[in-house]
């Protein structure tokens, strides 16, 4: 048996706790709430363990509904990341492109950004890969 508590104190899902989820409707949580079962939720990082956790559950209680979502990383690291992104993208272009952007700063030339010149695709690759490594660790949660 399934029995649901307010905040208030009425255990059982009364008629005054659920005219005050529903705005004045008393029942109409009830008859969802038996209609549908519970409702589980749960915020996944790993899908295998949510698909372990959903099977173990629904074998015990066939009642609940269970529903996931992703846990999303924090928003400082989605920018981050998206920055991340744009910059490698920009680079990447300079580095095929070949300008030397650093004359028109009237700085010297880096002897990295030479190297990057004369093994296009190499430095390519490193840009991408080591861009692609920062992003991934961002994104994780």
């Amino acid at each position: 048996e399934v029995s649901d508590a307010s905040p208030s104190g009425n255990i059982g899902g009364g008629p005054r706790d659920a005219s005050a989820n529903l705005g004045g409707v008393p029942g109409e949580r009830l008859k969802m709430q038996y209609a549908t079962g519970p409702l589980l939720k749960f915020q996944i990082c790993y899908r295998r363990v949510f698909v372990e956790y959903v099977r173990v559950i629904s074998q015990r209680y066939p009642d609940i509904r269970i529903e996931g979502e992703n846990c999303l990383p924090q928003p400082i690291y989605r920018h981050i990341a998206s920055l991340l992104s744009v910059f490698k993208l920009v680079l990447i272009g300079l580095i095929i492109v070949g300008k030397d952007s650093f004359a028109f700063f009237g700085m010297q030339v880096p002897s990295i950004w030479q190297w990057g010149q004369e093994n296009k695709v190499y430095a390519c690759m490193m840009v991408f890969s080591f861009s692609n490594m920062i992003e991934n660790q961002c994104m994780s949660t």
